[in-house]
Formats: structure tokens, C-alpha cells, sequence
């Protein structure tokens, strides 16, 4: 990660948007207090999104791929996070991950790209 990148509160999502020349997002930082429900309850914790999206819909949630690539440790992918049981989209997201983190098993589980990073670190108790 860049010293940029350090800095910038969308990145990597900032990275993907830029590398398709898409302009880049306007936004206001608010406290988490200020969130008005039901978002802060999905967006203002300390845990994974994962597992706070699976409770939220009540159901398993699955990876949906838009793109992906690596670089050097690093892993950065673009996605939609979609319900199993419908396919309905409960969130866009992207996300560098350090695979060098990681033992080998779950390395190829997150490659794979169908379960959200939360799901396969909590599944082995990561």
C-alpha cells in the first residue's frame, strides 16, 4: 500500500474506480453515532461485515467476482456480496488482502473467490 493509499479512505475501491477511469466518489465522514438505522447496525462495529450481513438477511453469503488481481503479497478484488438462497446484492465492496498472511488452505480459499474473506477467517478461526 501506497502513502497514498494510506490516506485515502475509499482505497482500494478508489484504485479500481481509477484503473477504468471512473471519476472518483465525493463523500463526508460522519461519526459512527450520527449513522441513522438500520445502517449503523450493519456499518458501525468492530467485527467483519461478513458475518454481520449474514445475520442482518438471515442467510450465507456468497462472492460474486467483478474483478480481481495480484501483486506481489497482495490480492485486491471487486465485488458484490450476494444472499445464496436468491442472488439478491447486499453489498458492493473491494478489498486488498495480504496473502502472505495467510497459511496456505485458506490462501487458495480466498483465491477461489466464493466466500467473502469474514466467512473463510471465521470458519477457521482466524
Amino acid at each position: 500500500m501506497t502513502l497514498e493509499a494510506e490516506h485515502d479512505l475509499l482505497y482500494p475501491l478508489s484504485m479500481f474506480r481509477s484503473a477504468r477511469r471512473i471519476p472518483a466518489l465525493s463523500y463526508e465522514t460522519m461519526e459512527g453515532s450520527e449513522m441513522p438505522l438500520p445502517y449503523r447496525d450493519l456499518l458501525v462495529h468492530d467485527g467483519d461485515m461478513t458475518s454481520r450481513l449474514e445475520q442482518f438477511h438471515g442467510m450465507a453469503i456468497y462472492v460474486d467476482r467483478l474483478h480481481s488481481s495480484e501483486d506481489g503479497g497482495a490480492y485486491f478484488r471487486e465485488v458484490i456480496l450476494r444472499r445464496e438462497s436468491d442472488e439478491v446484492a447486499v453489498e458492493y465492496g473491494a478489498i486488498e488482502i495480504s496473502l502472505s498472511a495467510l497459511p496456505e488452505d485458506e490462501r487458495a480459499e480466498v483465491l477461489a473467490a466464493r466466500r467473502p474473506l469474514g466467512g473463510i477467517l471465521n470458519h477457521h478461526r482466524i
